[in-house]
């Protein structure tokens, strides 16, 4: 009952070319006089060794084909064997042949069907024994035992399963023993065994009190496997097959997990590890057909070995789309567990309402003697069979359209144009950083030594073939050297390179030799392995490939392209997606292989496929003022390949509405803008701040590609991003933390020679959807800057929402910890309470700065207060209320970057001093009213240090102090972040009545500060505010009167009324 396809799945064309179905003219002639009525040649493209597969044909109508009066040939040169075969009809009335083939590397074959009897012992049906209640069925490697039909009631306890115990025929205890419950008495059990010569069916129908259960069981010949098919509805939660190992004692366990929680074992991501199973041990292992790898214990395979290591006992998911997964709910339901306490284990399998396949196997273990902790001896068998009957079928490849004709001398494609190489080349030698590496590369171009390829490279790496790869140079420096234009000596580096990657590429898929197969993160084996540079290596080698590695090149490429775009593999439709970016991975690699062969059938539809989704991501994954879905570091994943996708279809004529895309833009100038001051701790150099899943010190160089992409279109954009660029340190990478395979090979052409001519006038902004920038001094080596986290645009992040980093005075002060998984609410500054959340006000004028953020039934308010002087007065008043009707009191806290705790004030009660880091310090000041709510242990202030270790290219970890207050329901708390320099006198802080008007004298002058929820009319000194939100800055020689929302404000004579935020200085004494 195969499900059919997704719609950038298989086609079903008439022309199949690894398997061409051809018939035969009636007057061709075989060995021994035979009649040929129909042929099918089988071509093996890719390299792979195909073992055991059942597939099937479908036949012309004139060719009833039968054992009786027909035999089925394999035919390979002069040579010819009969194998087994039967005939089915579809429920499209269609007729079909089925075999099981074994197709070496490379083999050419052919299927033969002569007229002529079959030989008796190939076509006779394979053995079923019947007993008093059972059937035994034996296919040549196992037996199995399966249940009569039954037509009376029976109690629940006494139901046989499907499935009573299987035994080897090579001599292996019998195993298992079942039962069923939840599902009430039987009704009735109808049961029917079809054997045949290839395959045999045992159908079973189950009547329950609470339900209906259809099973499959199918043995194909000589194949130690029993694929179940089941289809189930039942009332309720509570039904369920139970199926124990009984007769079967583990010693040993293959798992293929990403997480677990066993203490005895330690996992990673897509390694098969072997460990003892000791008595003692308790775990259950779920399976489900995709893996969600962020679950613990979660496979899509098992593989147990007895004590003795004689025998493996396998289990293993079937189909995904199977598992009826457009029903989510459905398809969870239907994962099933495998329960093991020491040495015994059961299998459970829900019977709520769905479709299910899986398989069990039962063979003799492959020798291995590497048992222990973190021991890899994968792929094991079992993983093999999964991806056999589950994930790549010969049936279903056989299927694939493998070959394509786009002449050689037509590449490069899209890697690079004429024009770029040429101005690559004339600015080698300029003094230009970034071209150092392809400098370099032409150097070992012109004395490389060229790879003896008499026996050619297509053979290299494929059984029988025992050739070693040749050491082969960095595949940067090839792809460097190609870009530039290879010349003769280095040419078979780089045919021998693309071969080599290619096969690794398909054996990734057919043998999971990097990791586990669909549903791990497809990044796991496609960026840091084989794909990585391969689309623009495969580019460049074109025209260099002697005709057979071109032609197996394709095939394996193209091979990998029909997994990409089947749904078994990646389908956010079905929920077989994780994280977005890499939705943009698979169908951007997708993207590319259309690129590389136009020709082939499915190259528009995989092109439309691909291309479609960057339009969409860039469309609907951003903000109409930058921002993108995920945190900062993993928006450089996403938009590597969207830049990398539109400046391919640039090259190829396709159009250049993706490259200049404004959404696009505005993304890429985001992140550009959120980014730190100039880092004392990193060189000086800015880079993203640690927000969400973000590394530390993590630089991008997608504000080079800019600079290069818009040159001609906007030139102040680009010189904007080329000064943004240069504030990194001219980095090459897109990010830190993994590779980016999308511009792999052409990063170099997207980058801009041209130094910036001067800083862009950036100030405050909203990013709609991602959060809020507040900044003064921008750009200097003094800023102070705060990033407010905040939207819809929240994928990869942690629970961080309202939290902010602030840098004062061009230092670090309050700060993010970095890249840390999904860290909960209490390592953010912020208030640990969620709900629908927004950006509700956000002004800027030149001397403050307001965002007004909800989350939930909390509000936080922001006043940035800017002076004239970098390193005067710039502070923030911050207000977080708790409504009245909150579920909960709120845990407010907030993380201080220091050098050592923060200490409270000797004289004064409520001023936390923080020593920072660099030569920055901070007061946080808190009004009288929040005295009750400090953290105080015998006058002390408590602190909580906390060290967090992080993978990135910074320090190995981040340390902060974090302060821990709690704020009930209605309450109220104002709190001003003043940082100044170390040998500042600190400001004097006072409250004129309530906490909505504070007082702030510093050496600079006096600023008062309004600051409220609903409308005020305050009236301090020679002051007079109505409105919400505005500031006073009183200096020796100006008067500096702000309104961040409407209202008013007067100053003795001096006066502002405005309907909007406004600002306006008056000088002193007029």
């Amino acid at each position: 009952m195969p499900p059919k396809e997704g719609a950038m799945g298989v086609p079903r064309a008439s022309c199949i070319l690894l398997m061409h179905l051809l018939l035969a003219s009636a007057s061709s002639l075989c060995g021994e006089g035979a009649q040929a009525v129909w042929e099918a040649p089988l071509r093996e493209r890719i390299g792979h060794e195909w073992a055991g597969e059942l597939v099937h044909f479908e036949l012309p109508i004139r060719v009833a084909a039968n054992p009786a009066h027909h035999r089925l040939m394999m035919v390979e040169g002069d040579a010819a064997r009969e194998i087994p075969f039967q005939t089915t009809v579809s429920e499209d009335k269609k007729r079909q042949l089925w075999c099981v083939v074994d197709l070496p590397p490379f083999a050419e074959r052919t299927l033969r069907l002569e007229a002529k009897p079959a030989d008796r012992h190939l076509a006779a049906p394979m053995a079923v024994a019947e007993a008093k209640d059972r059937w035994q069925i034996q296919n040549g490697a196992l037996r199995i035992e399966v249940p009569h039909a039954i037509g009376e009631r029976t109690a629940e306890g006494n139901v046989p399963p499907p499935l009573l115990r299987l035994q080897h025929t090579g001599g292996s205890p019998w195993v298992g023993a079942g039962r069923f419950t939840g599902v009430g008495d039987l009704l009735s059990l109808k049961a029917a065994v079809h054997p045949g010569p290839v395959t045999t069916d045992a159908m079973f129908h189950y009547e329950f009190e609470k339900g209906k259960y259809d099973v499959r069981l199918r043995l194909i010949r000589g194949q130690p496997e029993v694929l179940w098919q089941e289809r189930y509805e039942f009332q309720g939660n509570e039904a369920a097959l139970e199926w124990d190992l009984s007769g079967f004692e583990p010693g040993a366990g293959v798992w293929d997990y990403y997480r677990t929680k066993a203490p005895w074992r330690q996992t990673g991501l897509g390694v098969s590890k072997a460990y003892p199973i000791e008595d003692g041990q308790d775990e259950t292992t779920t399976f489900t057909p995709w893996i969600q790898w962020w679950l613990d214990d979660v496979s899509t395979w098992l593989e147990l070995w007895d004590k003795e290591r004689a025998w493996a006992l396998g289990i293993f998911t079937g189909d995904s789309l199977a598992w009826s997964p457009e029903d989510r709910e459905a398809y969870r339901a239907a994962a099933f567990r495998l329960a093991r306490k020491g040495r015994k284990a059961t299998l459970t399998l829900p019977l709520r309402k769905g479709t299910r396949s899986w398989g069990l196997s039962l063979a003799p273990r492959t020798p291995d003697e590497r048992i222990g902790p973190n021991t890899i001896v994968g792929p094991a068998d079992t993983a093999r069979r999964q991806i056999k009957y589950a994930e790549s079928p010969l049936d279903e490849v056989k299927d694939y359209v493998l070959t394509e004709d786009t002449p050689p001398q037509s590449y490069p494609l899209f890697a690079i144009t004429k024009e770029d190489r040429e101005r690559l080349r004339q600015a080698l030698g300029q003094d230009i950083p970034f071209l150092k590496k392809l400098a370099s590369a032409a150097e070992w171009a012109k004395r490389a030594k060229p790879i003896d390829d008499a026996e050619g490279f297509w053979r290299m790496g494929v059984a029988p073939d025992k050739r070693p790869w040749p050491q082969l140079p960095p595949k940067d420096t090839l792809a460097s050297a190609a870009l530039l234009g290879i010349p003769w000596a280095a040419e078979s580096h780089l045919r021998c390179m693309v071969m080599k990657e290619s096969l690794a590429c398909s054996e990734n898929i057919l043998r999971h030799v990097t990791g586990p197969g669909m549903g791990i993160a497809p990044h796991n084996w496609m960026t840091g392995g084989p794909t990585q540079y391969l689309p623009a290596l495969i580019d460049l080698a074109m025209p260099h490939l002697n005709s057979r590695e071109r032609e197996i090149l394709r095939a394996r490429m193209l091979f990998f392209a029909y997994k990409l775009a089947s749904e078994r593999f990646w389908s956010p439709r079905l929920g077989f997606a994780a994280n977005p970016n890499m939705t943009t991975l698979v169908y951007a690699q997708l993207a590319f292989v259309s690129f590389l062969f136009p020709k082939h059938p499915m190259a528009e539809a995989w092109r439309k496929a691909g291309v479609g989704e960057m339009f969409h991501e860039v469309e609907n994954w951003s903000g109409p003022n930058g921002g993108w879905l995920e945190a900062p570091h993993y928006a450089t994943v996403a938009l590597d390949f969207i830049v990398a996708i539109g400046y391919a279809r640039k090259n190829l004529g396709l159009g250049d509405d993706l490259l200049y895309h404004e959404r696009l833009k505005k993304a890429v100038e985001w992140l550009a803008k959120i980014a730190t001051p100039p880092d004392p701790r990193f060189r000086g150099l800015r880079h993203s701040p640690p927000i969400g899943n973000t590394w530390l010190y993590e630089t991008t160089c997608l504000p080079g590609y800019m600079a290069q992409v818009w040159r001609e279109r906007d030139p102040a954009y680009a010189d904007a991003m080329r000064w943004a660029w240069e504030q990194q340190g001219c980095p090459t990478w897109p990010g830190i933390g993994g590779a980016y395979p999308a511009t792999d090979g052409i990063r170099e052409v997207l980058f801009s020679p041209y130094p910036a001519v001067r800083p862009p006038k950036w100030g405050s902004e909203h990013f709609p959807g991602s959060g809020v920038l507040l900044r003064a001094h921008f750009p200097s080596d003094r800023e102070t800057q705060l990033y407010l986290i905040q939207g819809k645009l929240h994928d990869h992040y942690d629970d961080d929402l309202g939290s902010f980093e602030l840098w004062g005075k061009g230092r670090p002060l309050v700060c993010d910890f970095g890249y840390n998984g999904y860290d909960p609410a209490d390592h953010h500054n912020r208030v640990d309470i969620n709900g629908q959340g927004g950006i509700l006000a956000f002004s800027t004028t030149p001397a403050a700065d307001f965002i007004h953020n909800r989350q939930g039934a909390w509000d936080r308010r922001v006043l940035l207060v800017k002076d004239p002087d970098p390193l005067g007065p710039n502070y923030v008043l911050i207000r977080d209320d708790v409504a009245r009707d909150a579920p909960r009191p709120g845990n407010w806290r907030l993380w201080l970057t220091a050098a050592e705790a923060p200490q409270l004030d000797s004289h004064d009660d409520t001023t936390i001093r923080v020593k920072g880091q660099h030569d920055v310090d901070l007061d946080l000041w808190f009004p009288p009213a929040a005295r009750t709510l400090l953290p105080l242990d015998n006058g002390a202030l408590k602190t909580q240090f906390l060290s967090i270790k992080t993978h990135s290219a910074g320090p190995p970890s981040t340390d902060q102090h974090g302060l821990h207050l709690v704020l009930a329901p209605g309450a109220s708390l104002s709190f001003i972040l003043y940082p100044r320099l170390r040998d500042e006198k600190p400001p004097a802080i006072s409250v004129h009545g309530q906490a909505e008007a504070i007082e702030v004298a510093s050496p600079a002058g006096t600023d008062y500060l309004f600051l409220a929820p609903s409308a005020q009319d305050l009236q301090v000194a020679n002051i007079r505010f109505k409105g919400t939100v505005g500031v006073v800055q009183v200096r020796p020689k100006s008067v500096t009167l702000t309104l961040c929302q409407p209202g008013e404000v007067s100053c003795g004579a001096f006066e502002l009324k405005a309907d909007q935020p406004a600002s306006r200085t008056f000088a002193a004494g007029r």
